[in-house]
């Protein structure tokens, strides 16, 4: 089914695929030259009862000079679009496609990202498998700062590919299942000046996934923010999108810090897979975005931060976190099983 599944997709990419300007401008030069050469000279003959029908046609002198001109508009089409798909061409060898795909979860290999990767992006693909995985409990981190030190090459890795390559030229696919904080950690260190394109695993399907359902125009309820005393230096920030955080283990481990909660609209009734717009995922955030300069304005200058939601979401937000000018971030990783049930934390290599 899987195989199946691909074969279609493929297909329907290379179907409605967007074809340039020089395609059109060449399949436009041959099919005037065909009617040019099949109008120029005409001639059918028809066998009946009484002897061949003949029908004939000749360009008169009359039209030697519209004919000319035709052939010659013809011929410049096809010459005009050949061109252009040659600097098409040389343009699209200069594109590369960088398929970040961050394995921290089961310890099973399943669907490479990069098999999923659209077709209509254009572009030489080259996968970057980062795998924190340490195979020593099936879905579990036992030794982060192992896992942050293998995910902080991830930026000097990119940067020799690259290659001083044009920014413009690079466009990062990024998807993943692992931990929050490794998550978030890989956001914050994709290139700021070059494109990004999420993707996620649909566990439902089994298959990687675009972003590309409708907005059902489910926003994030602010509350909190007008809870945070003056002078307050550390708070808690809780992002509950997929399911609530546990804001009471947060305090916990937090201490009697203020609490600001992002909260999913309506999330008991929300589907688990309410995530899967771009622009549904634009707009949170930039809710996310918009808190954590609010709380930097009031001179919050560390934010703990609790998140529980989709791996690409996640990725998003760390990389849309500002790495000069908002507040320190440490990011908490959730263990039901734990008391309280956080075990560990990374520090964000951010200025605060």
């Amino acid at each position: 089914m899987g195989t199946l599944d691909y074969v279609i997709r493929a297909l329907a990419d290379w179907t409605f695929r967007k074809r340039s300007i020089g395609y059109f401008l060449v399949r436009g030069g041959v099919a005037l030259l065909a009617l040019l050469i099949a109008g120029n000279v005409f001639s059918v003959s028809i066998p009946t009862e009484f002897g061949p029908l003949t029908f004939n046609y000749e360009a008169g002198q009359a039209s030697v000079i519209l004919t000319t001109l035709s052939y010659i508009a013809a011929a410049t089409l096809i010459v005009v679009g050949l061109i252009l798909i040659w600097r098409e061409h040389q343009s699209l060898g200069r594109k590369r496609v960088f398929v970040l795909e961050f394995r921290g979860l089961r310890d099973w290999n399943g669907s490479p990202l990069a098999e999923a990767i659209p077709h209509s992006l254009p572009g030489r693909r080259e996968q970057v498998l980062v795998d924190l995985r340490q195979r020593v409990n099936d879905g579990l981190i036992v030794d982060p700062q192992a896992a942050v030190d293998r995910l902080m090459t991830l930026r000097q890795e990119l940067d020799t590919r690259e290659d001083g390559a044009d920014r413009r030229d690079i466009l990062y696919v990024a998807g993943g299942l692992a931990p929050v904080p490794l998550s978030f950690l890989a956001g914050i260190l994709l290139d700021d000046e070059a494109s990004v394109m999420f993707m996620d695993w649909n566990r439902h399907e089994r298959r990687w996934q675009e972003l590309n359902s409708e907005d059902d125009g489910r926003r994030f309820e602010v509350s909190g923010m007008g809870d945070i005393p003056d002078g307050t230096a550390e708070v808690v920030l809780a992002v509950s999108v997929s399911y609530r955080v546990d804001t009471q283990g947060a305090l916990l481990k937090c201490g009697a810090l203020p609490l600001v909660h992002l909260e999913h609209a309506d999330i008991e009734a929300a589907p688990m897979d309410a995530h899967w717009s771009e622009q549904k995922q634009l707009a949170l955030g930039q809710q996310f975005l918009d808190t954590a300069i609010a709380l930097g304005n009031r001179g919050v200058r560390t934010i703990h931060l609790f998140f529980a939601g989709p791996n690409s979401l996640v990725l998003r937000f760390g990389s849309l976190y500002d790495k000069r000018n908002l507040p320190s971030l440490i990011v908490y990783q959730y263990d039901q099983t734990a008391a309280p049930p956080f075990t560990w934390s990374i520090q964000m290599p951010v200025a605060g």
